[in-house]
């Protein structure tokens, strides 16, 4: 019979089920336990990992997120985490415990767990590993768990033990491995689970083989922590300041083939397309709170063939738009990304189609996406959305505007000619009006008695710049009095962010909140007390991602909250 993997138990999970086992926990030789850190759980993870997550269950770190919001959202928090982690126990719980309504002692006093008192005071850290299943016998499952939890109090945790040991009516198998007990508790749906405790952790999997590896490597066999590429590279560029969880993916296509393998409704992966993914060779991300807000980060180690050759974008171009700007996204090089892209498609059939589809769409209405769409763009670039209060866009509220640099503007100006004849032979209500306005040259596709649709010109000989909501143009055009990298916020929500980057995201989160605010009653009926509570206590968000080296790509996002305070 099949066994179930058990990729679903969390570390709490299996923390409710280790406690009914009896007086083994009595083992420890101290009742000053030991908080665990990411480094010394990776000394228990066997080596050949695909996965591994870790989780700062200090509550201090946590509680750094009151330094920030309004009181709706301190009072959302508490009302929502609490009561949820409270919830996830009571159900573990009834399933390993037994439900105590359908107990042949009905008249025994329920067990109430509750993470904050229960859990909290001892837990010190937690970590979650999926390894590869070669050595099972049906390979077409999810992939193995291992849990490490560590125990920063054994005192707490023994008085926890024996408040669940009230309604034990599991009989636990008890073995030794290695010197080593590990306790198997038995479930009806043929999922048990067997735990050990090393010290000051504790060890769960469903999986008894899973479990004695564990404790091979804790007795020397290679681990995790002993990789050079882990140990050098992915756990020193997460570099946040107070880490609240990170997660490593070591094997990301081994890790994702086990992954869709185990869905019976999944095709298998192509060929070309596994190729492909072993060109990611790990990935990191994780999360923490600091004095900004909440930031996370992402660290790919690349083939170098999947890394387009592309330069760090200027902030010359940022600085076209004005303070007031609601979002802003910059990059560099988007003719060098669509060649590695068509370059990339070769190897993969289904890439390979879609590409021969977008090229048969395009050229059906005269254009050659290669070149006549792609490989002018070879400079940086900016998307932008602006409030706009004129024009035709008046009552939306805003409009957009995108800045292309190229060094080839004859192409784009072939370009941009084909596309005002194909606007005039497909819709017919647009008028096409160029005009010379300050020296410029200034081409509009007018709605009649409405204004300008779209506007465009160039700002200079290389910059081209392309306006939805024609007023735009004219304010963007000039030189604005106060530049968006001047203003206080665009410095106060990216300013943490690495500078020589390959391109910014900026989203001003208190222009959106008076967006919304001035949206007629029916269309702003979507929002939510409880989100409004959460747009209030934001600045915004924003957005870098850079290179460390050749093969590196970093991610890293900030998102910046305001300072506590009283209504």
């Amino acid at each position: 019979m099949t066994k179930k993997s058990g990729i679903g138990w969390l570390p709490i999970a299996g923390v409710t089920a280790l406690v009914v086992l009896g007086g083994g926990y009595f083992a420890f030789r101290s009742w000053l336990g030991k908080t665990l850190t990411l480094q010394e759980g990776a000394k228990i993870i066997p080596q050949e990992a695909l996965l591994t997550a870790f989780v700062n269950t200090d509550p201090k770190s946590w509680s750094k997120i009151k330094q920030f919001g309004t009181p709706q959202m301190r009072q959302l928090l508490e009302e929502s985490i609490e009561p949820t982690l409270d919830q996830q126990l009571s159900s573990m719980d009834k399933k390993l415990l037994g439900d105590a309504e359908d107990s042949e002692t009905p008249d025994a006093p329920a067990t109430e767990i509750s993470y904050i008192k229960d859990i909290q005071p001892w837990i010190g850290g937690a970590m979650v590993a999926l390894l590869p299943t070669e050595d099972r016998e049906n390979v077409a499952e999810e992939p193995a768990t291992l849990i490490v939890i560590g125990v920063k109090n054994k005192l707490r945790f023994a008085n926890f033990a024996r408040k669940l040991q009230q309604n034990d009516e599991n009989n636990l198998i008890e073995s030794e491995y290695q010197g080593v007990i590990i306790y198997e508790s038995p479930a009806e749906d043929e999922q048990g689970m067997n735990m050990a405790i090393l010290g000051s952790k504790i060890l769960v999997s469903p999986e008894r083989t899973i479990l004695e590896k564990a404790i091979d490597t804790s007795q020397g066999k290679p681990s995790l922590a002993s990789q050079k590429e882990w140990q050098e590279s992915l756990s020193k560029q997460l570099d946040l300041e107070n880490p609240l969880a990170k997660v490593y993916i070591h094997d990301y296509a081994n890790l994702l083939t086990q992954m869709i393998a185990s869905i019976p409704e999944a095709t298998s992966i192509p060929e070309s397309t596994l190729k492909q993914l072993e060109k990611v060779e790990s990935f990191a991300a994780g999360f923490g709170i600091d004095q900004e807000g909440i930031r996370f980060q992402a660290v790919s180690k690349l083939d170098p063939e999947l890394i387009p050759d592309i330069e760090p974008v200027s902030d010359t171009i940022t600085a076209n738009f004005p303070e007031d700007t609601i979002a802003l996204a910059t990059g560099s090089g988007i003719s060098q990304a669509w060649s590695q892209f068509v370059k990339q498609a070769q190897e993969d059939d289904n890439f390979k189609q879609a590409l021969a589809q977008g090229r048969e769409l395009f050229q059906s209405v005269g254009f050659d996406l290669d070149q006549d769409i792609f490989s002018w763009m070879d400079g940086d670039y900016a998307f932008a959305l602006i409030p706009s209060r004129q024009g035709i866009l008046a009552n939306f509220g805003f409009g957009g505007v995108m800045i292309l640099e190229t060094s080839d503007r004859a192409t784009s100006q072939k370009t941009m000619a084909k596309l005002n004849n194909l606007v005039q032979e497909r819709f017919a209500i647009l008028a096409i009006d160029t005009k010379q306005i300050e020296g410029k040259e200034v081409t509009a596709w007018e709605v009649p008695q409405q204004g300008a649709l779209v506007k465009y010109s160039w700002l200079d000989n290389d910059s081209l710049m392309i306006a939805l909501g024609g007023s735009l143009l004219d304010s963007v055009s000039q030189t604005p009095e106060t530049p968006l990298v001047s203003s206080k916020s665009f410095k106060t929500i990216t300013g943490s962010l690495p500078e020589n980057n390959l391109g910014t995201f900026y989203l001003n989160m208190e222009q959106v909140v008076a967006l919304t605010n001035n949206l007629p009653q029916p269309q702003a009926s979507f929002i939510t007390p409880e989100a409004n509570a959460i747009l209030n206590s934001f600045r915004g968000i924003g957005m870098t991602v850079t290179m460390p080296d050749a093969t590196t790509s970093k991610a890293e996002m900030i998102f910046s909250l305001k300072p506590y305070q009283e209504n």
